[in-house]
């Protein structure tokens, strides 16, 4: 159950800081959120969110506000209130402002991701490659997505399926499918072409179709309908998932495959895909046709040309918009692509294979990764000091 913000007090912060992970149902946000805080190495309570039916396509609007949370279904939320909270996402970014202002601002928010608004309201900003945020102090751009694999988990399960795969004909080759997400297109024809494309460039062994929790179900009866002779195609089921996480081969797939074709609206399995070190392939995620989108990619273009700090009208138009809200920090997927494809990490689908990347680039590409979560994990034990001393003047007057 939640509470109000009313009803409690910030509590004083105790000597062991209070860190809350806040949870959603978006698997790769949630990965990026515990990946940090295993970093961190500090002890954290996870908080389970649900969302109201309602809100499961539809967006809340971005400000402090717990509208769109199902209470009896998620982990309580009450005082005493974290020094901390670690988030991803709209729907928890949402959240995590509510309790910011129900503690009376004691409680600090790191978030991971693009906020839509209110960017000065969040103490840190993770900024994944992907997003374009503008030069700010409380802005920490990532030279690399924050995915880490946990490479025992994914031995374990690779021996669990092995005999399924045994006598398939190799290479295997995964093929790894997202869905549609503002402001790109993911359909049935998307879909198929997808795979009609990694068929291709794949030249033999076996297809292994992996859908997601995002991928439409009339896309899997699609891709169930045209399914190549040697592919086999296993589709996410969420309830059958909870009941047996062994039902999902993904963490297998990413043990046993010989490579990879990820649709390139999938950052997450995309980065944890890099972590492994073999052959990947990017599908490029096509923009919807809606008039609409077509005007907002062309502005988010004139956006990333333009200077944050220079004197032009796109520069001044771009600070002015991001400033009150009226439109959102632009997600640059194609721009991230095309560095892992420069650092020869990944080819564009339709382009022979690379063999995995030479152990220098790999150890490159770990050590950028390595800087990333040192800066994070400083910025934040900063940000906890200041709560704590914050917390022991309040206590003090």
């Amino acid at each position: 159950m939640l509470s109000s913000p009313a009803a409690h007090p910030p509590a004083p912060a105790l000597a062991a800081p209070q860190i809350w992970l806040l949870l959603s149902d978006k698997l790769g946000d949630n990965a990026q959120v515990k990946t940090l805080a295993a970093a961190l190495g500090l002890a954290c309570t996870p908080k389970q969110l649900r969302f109201k039916p309602a809100f499961a396509r539809m967006r809340p609007i971005f400000k402090p506000s717990l509208q769109h949370v199902d209470a009896a279904r998620s982990d309580q939320l009450a005082a005493p209130w974290p020094d901390l909270v670690i988030v991803s996402g709209r729907r928890p970014g949402a959240v995590a402002l509510w309790i910011k202002q129900a503690s009376g601002n004691h409680t600090r928010i790191v978030i991971i991701g693009r906020p839509h608004r209110h960017l000065a309201a969040f103490d840190l900003v993770i900024a994944p490659p992907q997003f374009a945020l503008p030069a700010r102090p409380n802005i920490l751009p990532l030279t690399t997505p924050l995915f880490a694999l946990d490479a025992g988990m994914v031995a374990d399960e690779a021996r669990l399926w092995a005999p399924r795969f045994a006598d398939l004909p190799r290479p295997l080759t995964a093929i790894l499918l997202g869905g549609p997400q503002p402001p790109f297109r993911f359909d049935s024809t998307v879909a198929r072409d997808i795979v009609r494309r990694a068929a291709r460039q794949a030249d033999g062994g076996t297809l292994l179709i992996l859908t997601s929790r995002r991928t439409p179900p009339a896309v899997v009866d699609a891709l169930r309908r045209s399914l190549p002779g040697n592919a086999r195609l296993f589709s996410w089921n969420e309830k059958a998932a909870r009941a047996d996480k062994a039902s999902n081969p993904y963490r297998a797939v990413l043990g046993l495959a010989d490579r990879f074709v990820v649709s390139g609206d999938s950052i997450s399995m995309i980065g944890e895909v890099l972590s492994l070190g073999k052959a990947l392939a990017i599908a490029p995620a096509p923009f919807r046709r809606a008039p609409h989108i077509r005007l907002e990619q062309a502005i988010a273009r004139r956006f990333r040309a333009a200077s944050t700090t220079g004197n032009g009208i796109w520069s001044r138009l771009k600070r002015h918009c991001h400033a009150r809200g009226i439109l959102p920090f632009a997600r640059d997927f194609t721009s991230f692509h095309e560095t892992l494809i420069r650092r020869g990490l990944a080819v564009p689908l339709g382009m022979p294979f690379r063999q995995p990347p030479l152990p220098a680039t790999r150890s490159d590409t770990a050590d950028a990764a390595a800087a990333d979560v040192a800066a994070i994990s400083a910025r934040i034990r900063a940000l906890l000091g200041a709560a704590t001393e914050a917390s022991g003047e309040a206590s003090r007057r």
